[in-house]
């Protein structure tokens, strides 16, 4: 396997002029308020101010896993994409706050050195690509001039609260107590402060760069990155295996669009329910018991063994989320016939009751009739 991995700064990477493409396998953003907190403490605790002037010293952020030649333009980020999300929207965040303060220069500049560019035709692009049927991130984060949108996802609702964490950390009461250890600074301050977050971001952060050329060995990294689960949940890690094989992207990607339908389904009812737990409750319908934790491996033998077909397999998976919604999230436009008022109430109540267990027995029955 020919790889080349080499230390750099956030500026080198996102400064040159390419694309990095968040992969259709790739699991969807997950960063919680205290990941991004944590990660906000180690920066600011290699800033340090003495006498009016702020110091910056460097700290290793990661692995960062890519896929592509250094001729690519289009380079894929086959580990690392939740680090590189919060650092795009740190510096986003960080340039719309200099804008604010008068510093409009300073935050194009930053702006559109890592998080736009332009390629040689002169067309703009954004630097971090989400494969995603949502535009929320980009609108949310990737232009200067900030737009209203709603989220209307899982993911969109986790990157609004993850900006909203990052906006209150950016705030001047904030920044006055973890920089300058004072209870109030004035604007000339905080402007300050805002540089030295950007220097520390960019020129001071450090990844370990991991360039793989072949995309298959790409899969291969993902995969061993997060055998253990550590990372990943079974389901992400069906979800690589599956579209790694689905690999058939023009004219249109079915099999990405059908796998976002089944987590928007999911998502868009307030459900006592997860994609894991759908993922599994549907395994034990169609094959047999097994536990979340064993779903991966269980899913892989059958996969080895040929008694699964990939495609197969999310055609099935997906068709049967509209019966899922309907027994794990009921509603009476689901069952509408004056014989299913019985059926309504009784899924009602074990929705009610939180009672799960049964899923997969009601699957059967249904999908039996």
């Amino acid at each position: 396997m020919n790889f080349q991995a080499e230390p750099i700064t956030i500026n080198t990477l996102l400064s040159q002029s390419k694309k990095y493409v968040i992969p259709r396998y790739q699991r969807e953003f997950s960063w919680t308020k205290e990941q991004i907190e944590e990660l906000w403490d180690d920066i600011v605790a290699n800033l340090e101010e003495i006498n009016g002037k702020i110091t910056c010293s460097e700290y290793f952020l990661g692995t960062l896993v890519l896929a592509g030649s250094d001729e690519s333009f289009d380079i894929e980020i086959v580990d690392g994409q939740q680090r590189i999300t919060i650092i795009t929207m740190l510096i986003s965040l960080i340039s719309r706050k200099l804008k604010k303060v008068g510093e409009e220069a300073s935050a194009t500049s930053a702006f559109n050195n890592y998080i736009k560019g332009t390629d040689r035709r002169g067309r703009e692009f954004k630097k971090l690509d989400k494969s995603s049927q949502s535009n929320y991130f980009s609108l949310l984060v990737q232009d200067l001039q900030p737009h209203e949108c709603s989220a209307t996802t899982d993911e969109d609702k986790r990157i609004k609260d993850s900006y909203d964490t990052i906006e209150s950390l950016l705030s001047i009461d904030n920044i006055s107590k973890c920089i300058f250890k004072k209870d109030k600074i004035d604007n000339e301050e905080y402007t300050k402060g805002l540089f030295a977050l950007l220097d520390q971001i960019i020129d001071s952060l450090k990844v370990i760069r991991v360039n793989v050329l072949d995309l298959d060995q790409a899969y291969i990294i993902f995969e061993i990155l997060n055998a253990r689960g550590i990372n990943l949940s079974p389901v992400d890690l069906i979800k690589n295996k599956v579209l790694a094989e689905c690999d058939d992207q023009y004219p249109i990607d079915f099999a990405k669009e059908q796998w976002d339908e089944i987590s928007n389904r999911l998502a868009q009812r307030e459900t006592n329910t997860s994609l894991e737990d759908y993922v599994l409750h549907w395994w034990v319908t169609k094959h047999k018991y097994t536990s979340k934790r064993n779903l991966y491996k269980e899913f892989r033998k059958k996969l080895q063994s040929g008694d699964i077909v990939p495609q197969l397999f999310l055609k099935d998976l997906h068709s049967t989320s509209e019966l899922y919604i309907k027994i794990s999230s009921p509603q009476t436009i689901d069952w509408t016939q004056a014989d299913q008022k019985p059926i309504f109430n009784s899924l009602f109540a074990l929705n009610t009751f939180k009672i799960s267990i049964n899923r997969p027995f009601l699957i059967s029955l249904f999908l039996a009739k």
